[in-house]
């Protein structure tokens, strides 16, 4: 069994969502060029009023929009910060979910620092969470949403975090304080934001991303303290590479500390005991087929073949309970579920 290569739910999860916002950054920017060209032109307030009647919630276009390439240029930039706002929103929520599935199907390896949050009960059931995900966002409430979250993450488990996995924290915390300034100031930089983009640690996080990153990705947006913040889409997509990086650092360090026996239970759990996951397919022929797919394809755990798995997933007391959950997810399988053992 290779675990070399293997990650949590959360991890294969937030790899997925980053694609989805990825695809929706590069899809805006397209679709903001196409309609700044649409609208080009003696009537583009017209142009623009009968879009907003064809694609909008009305029965009928609007007559005309005033100045309609100043509003789409200005929507097009808001929508920039928004996508930087879900990034960051996204990059914490998918911390707790990876700190979450530590504790729930690893928690001996581990010795939580809560502060005054309370550990949850016992679980229900061998399928079922114990539910440290609300205990893990009391936790981490104090730096929500502030530069402190990261090393609050890594603090909660006892993790000391070399100085290569912060690398690019100073990035991190510039967006971060970007979309503080666009989506709750006056959308101007400030004259502390624009030190702290001149700063030495900000060239070198920078770098840190790599020279492949570093010749494609943008430069920092150009600051003065009393002007507007101008973000383009190139700069969501690199502040994507960054959080990608603070949150591969954190997940490795946390998959160091996994053992075999936290696998088997997190696959307890998504491919049989949740009621829905998008990459559970809608029939399986045997108990053990669920387990298999969700373990070499989602979580990238190798080299292991049915009987071994059988006989793990006998060792840790789940097989008893995936195969009555199996009974109930697929009846129709029932006949043939032991047929290849």
């Amino acid at each position: 069994m290779d675990l070399t290569n293997a990650r949590t739910e959360a991890a294969a999860s937030y790899k997925e969502r980053q694609a989805v916002i990825d695809t929706q950054v590069r899809l805006a920017s397209v679709a903001y060029t196409l309609l700044r060209k649409t609208i080009e032109g003696e009537h583009g307030d017209r142009v623009l009023g009968k879009l907003y009647g064809d694609l909008a919630h009305k029965t009928r276009a609007v007559h005309r929009v005033p100045s309609p390439s100043t509003k789409v240029e200005t929507t097009a930039q808001r929508g920039v910060a928004l996508s930087v706002a879900a990034i960051h929103a996204d990059f914490e929520w998918a911390s707790r979910d990876l700190l979450s599935d530590a504790l729930e199907f690893w928690e001996s390896r581990w010795t939580p620092v809560l502060g005054k949050a309370k550990p949850p009960g016992p679980a229900p059931g061998p399928l079922a969470k114990r539910g440290w995900s609300g205990t893990v966002s009391d936790a981490l409430r104090a730096h929500s949403a502030d530069d402190g979250f990261l090393l609050g993450c890594y603090s909660l488990l006892g993790i000391e975090p070399q100085k290569t996995d912060l690398a690019a924290l100073p990035l991190f915390d510039f967006f971060r304080r970007c979309r503080n300034r666009i989506l709750h100031q006056d959308g101007t930089a400030g004259s502390d934001l624009v030190d702290f983009a001149k700063s030495k640690k900000m060239d070198a996080a920078f770098k840190s991303l790599g020279p492949a990153v570093c010749k494609m990705a943008p430069e920092l947006p150009e600051l003065s303290a009393t002007e507007p913040i101008i973000l383009t889409p190139a700069h969501a997509i690199l502040f994507l590479i960054v959080v990608r990086a603070l949150f591969n650092s954190l997940a490795s360090r946390i998959r160091s500390e996994l053992d075999a026996s936290g696998y088997f239970r997190m696959v307890g759990h998504y491919a049989y005991g949740t009621p829905y996951h998008p990459f559970r397919r809608s029939y399986y022929k045997y108990v053990f087929t669920p387990a298999s797919t969700f373990l070499e394809e989602r979580y990238h755990v190798r080299d292991l073949d049915k009987h071994e798995l059988v006989r793990r997933l006998r060792v840790f007391g789940l097989w008893d309970a995936i195969s009555a959950r199996f009974a109930e997810l697929f009846p129709k399988a029932r006949a043939c579920s032991h047929a290849a053992l």
